[in-house]
């Protein structure tokens, strides 16, 4: 953790990830992670192979808000359903079927604490023709 812009890599187990200021750059990997942002746009990159269930506390909303960013296969489904639940916002593999009545039943791999509203806008999409993420938004 640092005032710069630093990169914080989850390793395999629970990791616990603390950015300061600056624009940080956080990438997880197995485990069930804890992601700390703080003051500067912060990107929370998925990889593939990631494994577990995150749980984001200070995502920043807003045109200079952070980011979260999909690497191509990070998600199995190529779908996720985004559930705002209570005060915080889910992210669930999805089937790829809209409306249908598994819609929020996936299984969930990051929650962004405290964030009620969100839309595409907040994501950055690193995807080739053979890969894409499809959102789906209840």
């Amino acid at each position: 953790m640092g005032d710069g812009n630093d990169i914080l890599i989850g390793g395999l187990g629970n990791d616990i990830l603390v950015g300061g200021t600056g624009r940080d750059f956080f990438r997880t990997s197995d485990g069930n992670d804890e992601i700390y942002m703080d003051i500067g746009q912060d990107t929370l990159v998925f990889t593939p192979g990631s494994d577990g269930i995150d749980t984001v506390y200070g995502f920043t909303l807003g045109q200079d808000g952070d980011r979260l960013l999909f690497e191509p296969g990070s998600v199995s489904t190529g779908a996720v359903d985004v559930i705002v639940k209570g005060q915080n916002t889910e992210f669930r593999r999805s089937d790829g079927i809209e409306d249908n009545a598994g819609f929020g039943t996936g299984e969930v791999f990051f929650t962004l604490m405290g964030v009620r509203v969100f839309n595409a806008g907040f994501f950055a999409f690193n995807h080739d023709i053979s890969s894409s993420v499809t959102l789906f938004y209840d």
